[in-house]
């Protein structure tokens, strides 16, 4: 009705909270309500309320869990919305419930001046709050999550610097099979447990300006230190084993880096068929919590029109 859609069913959500994974041909969707409205100009509101997932590579819908916690969560609902102005300027606000185990609310901003032409600057701000709520099944939990970026662009060049830090004696948890991470260190891993933080540097070629359009490669490393698990740890609560690795608390340091290499076909029989090749080592003291790992990947995507 006029601008404003309702759906019931198996769905996509694009949100802070239920953002889907894109590394598998079929992503998850989840089962439930969800609101989409742009009454207001430059305004969209979203809501929704799920109770069930289809999981990746799955064929049947199960119950809802947190991704690292991996507690049961009868019921999640998130309402909230993106306001922007031009193309500089953008604000996000959230807030959600997952039934019996968190209350989250999420915040970004981001504000860009300047002509890539020249030299466009682009300042980014990221920022989670988590509290329990009723009957705290994934413990206490007081914690908040933050990233600053900041990016500069130049032609075909970009080049991004980013912090994040967590801040509270609990890893940042999101729901799981989502990509419910928008900080800016969510990458390979989530550099997400307590009191951890990490830098990464990013860089982006758009090889357009050298004569092979609809062609970037991108490439990044990240580093992470500070985490300590001791508290939890030591906690005695039910999911206390989450933050204890090799019979110590975890901690410790750890780094990636990663190359994607990309290309979409501009024209012809398969146009806007896109083509891409991931790398990614990462590198777990072993203490740490995700241990080393090397990634290998290509995703093609064809588009078909069925209709």
């Amino acid at each position: 009705m006029s601008n404003t859609v309702v759906k019931y069913g198996q769905q996509l959500f694009d949100d802070p909270f239920l953002s889907p994974h894109d590394n598998r041909a079929l992503p998850p969707t989840y089962r439930g309500f969800s609101l989409a409205s742009n009454e207001i100009k430059n305004l969209t509101l979203k809501g929704g309320t799920v109770d069930g997932v289809l999981a990746r590579g799955m064929t049947t819908v199960s119950g809802l869990k947190t991704e690292y916690g991996g507690t049961h969560v009868s019921q999640f609902s998130f309402f909230g919305g993106d306001w922007t102005r031009g193309d500089d300027t953008a604000v996000s606000l959230y807030g959600s419930v997952a039934n019996n185990v968190w209350q989250q609310y999420y915040l970004s901003a981001t504000q860009s001046i300047g002509d890539p032409k020249t030299l466009r600057w682009t300042g980014a701000l990221n920022y989670y709050y988590t509290g329990v709520i009723g009957d705290k099944r994934q413990g206490p939990i007081n914690n908040n999550a933050y990233s600053l970026a900041l990016a500069g662009t130049h032609g075909a060049h970009t080049v991004q610097f980013a912090f994040q830090q967590i801040v509270g004696d609990q890893m940042f948890d999101y729901m799981g099979q989502s990509a419910g991470d928008f900080l800016s260190n969510s990458l390979d891993v989530d550099y997400n447990q307590p009191h951890e933080k990490s830098v990464s540097l990013f860089y982006s070629l758009n090889l357009k300006d050298y004569g092979v359009p609809r062609a970037k490669v991108t490439m990044w490393t990240a580093y992470g230190w500070g985490a300590d698990g001791s508290a939890m740890a030591n906690s005695g609560t039910a999911n206390a084993g989450s933050y204890i690795l090799n019979d110590e608390p975890v901690h410790g340091t750890h780094y990636e880096f990663g190359i994607v290499p990309g290309y979409t076909v501009p024209e012809g029989k398969f146009k806007d068929t896109s083509i891409k090749f991931y790398y990614m080592y990462h590198h777990g003291s072993k203490y740490y919590a995700d241990t080393t790992s090397n990634v290998f990947r290509l995703m093609v995507n064809v588009p078909v029109n069925v209709f």
